[in-house]
């Protein structure tokens, strides 16, 4: 059956987080796996806890030496040199004003001996990742072009990308969105959008600023690689569920089979999760889709028609149904639905306020537009 525990890798682990979010009622699931190239800044006993190994390496594309730049904001501290073009910006940062003028200065170098991912987590009898984290300044590319093992078992990963050269020769988000693409992964939003502002001025004289870096979400995609076991299976369908994407944790929970001892038997709180969003997860009314409402005769007029008189040129006579009709007015007006309840006795409660959200959302849509369609079909 393999490691049925969930370990969570991240790469960077200066103040003792990374992006995935600790979870309570899956406490005793998880692995948390930090690593961090410079001592100084290794997580202390109080950031971390029981379920936490703390490993201080240099990773980086091959083994080797390679020099560390400790930087004046050590969140900057990367193997690669500060770049030019994000001087004379700031952050404004709880209050204050991080510059990047002083905050990228180099005020120490530290000869380290570097690693790979791969050979790192094989040496220390870690366990693979199933979700990998980066936040590196820069080699976040060359660590992940040398861990194709490491890519290999993971379900997700997030990654800090740059859209500008921060540091000097580094890759920006569309290399790694190629390269991690070509390993099964397809990226899936920005979950966090860094900003940078300046020229400074004074309070009252600030607007936004510029989208400079993201933390970028990739997913496994459903139908890419081989065979996958069915505790693979539930920690990929997991990962998605714990990330919001409802559709995609059903794609991979839909391959399980419901009788799989990994499944039906685990003890794991996440499989006991899935146990329960499997069983709930039924039915429930479709909303119409274009390709098969639009008449082909009403194409041309489609495309020159204005979006709100839409409506009126599809064919919606089949859902007009009373009792589709009824569903949608109940999933537009009810407060939560049993899947949602789900959610949140896991503690998945803004997993749980979207899902509602959407629904709502969308039910009143599809409501509003055979309401309209009727109206047209009703005109002279």
């Amino acid at each position: 059956m393999g490691d049925t525990r969930y370990a969570v890798h991240h790469l960077g682990g200066r103040w003792g987080d990374g992006p995935f979010p600790r979870l309570t009622a899956f406490s005793s699931d998880f692995v948390h796996v930090l690593y961090e190239a410079d001592v100084d800044g290794l997580p202390g006993p109080t950031q971390t806890d029981g379920n936490t190994t703390i490993v201080a390496a240099c990773l980086a594309g091959q083994r080797g030496p390679r020099t560390l730049n400790l930087t004046f904001n050590p969140g900057g501290t990367s193997l690669l040199d500060p770049a030019d073009n994000v001087r004379g910006l700031y952050r404004p940062t709880l209050g204050i004003d991080f510059d990047l003028d002083r905050g990228l200065d180099v005020i120490g170098r530290r000869q380290l001996d570097a690693d790979t991912l791969d050979a790192v987590i094989a040496s220390s009898n870690l366990p693979a990742p199933d979700f990998l984290s980066l936040d590196t300044q820069g080699t976040e590319f060359e660590i992940l072009a040398a861990a194709p093992r490491a890519l290999a078992n993971a379900c997700g990963l997030i990654v800090e990308v740059e859209f500008i050269e921060m540091y000097r020769g580094q890759k920006r988000f569309q290399e790694v969105l190629d390269l991690l693409d070509g390993a099964g992964f397809a990226f899936i939003r920005f979950n966090r959008m860094g900003e940078l502002s300046g020229p400074r001025r004074p309070l009252g004289l600030r607007g936004r600023g510029r989208q400079i870096w993201a933390d970028a979400l990739f997913l496994r995609r459903p139908n890419g690689g081989g065979p996958i076991s069915a505790t693979q299976l539930l920690k990929l369908a997991f990962t998605a569920l714990v990330f919001g994407h409802i559709e995609l944790a059903l794609a991979w929970l839909d391959q399980v089979m419901a009788d799989d001892p990994a499944f039906a038997a685990s003890d794991r709180g996440y499989a006991a999760l899935l146990r329960e969003v499997k069983r709930e997860a039924t039915g429930g009314p479709m909303p119409p889709i274009l390709s098969r409402v639009l008449p082909r005769d009403k194409i041309q007029l489609f495309s020159t028609t204005p979006a709100a008189a839409w409506a009126e040129l599809f064919e919606l006579a089949s859902f007009q149904d009373p009792s589709y009709l009824a569903q949608l007015d109940a999933l537009a007006c009810v407060d939560t639905t049993p899947f949602e309840r789900v959610l949140r006795s896991y503690g998945l409660e803004e997993v749980a306020a979207e899902v509602a959200d959407t629904r709502r959302a969308q039910a009143r849509e599809v409501r509003n537009t055979l309401t309209r369609s009727q109206a047209g079909a009703r005109s002279p």
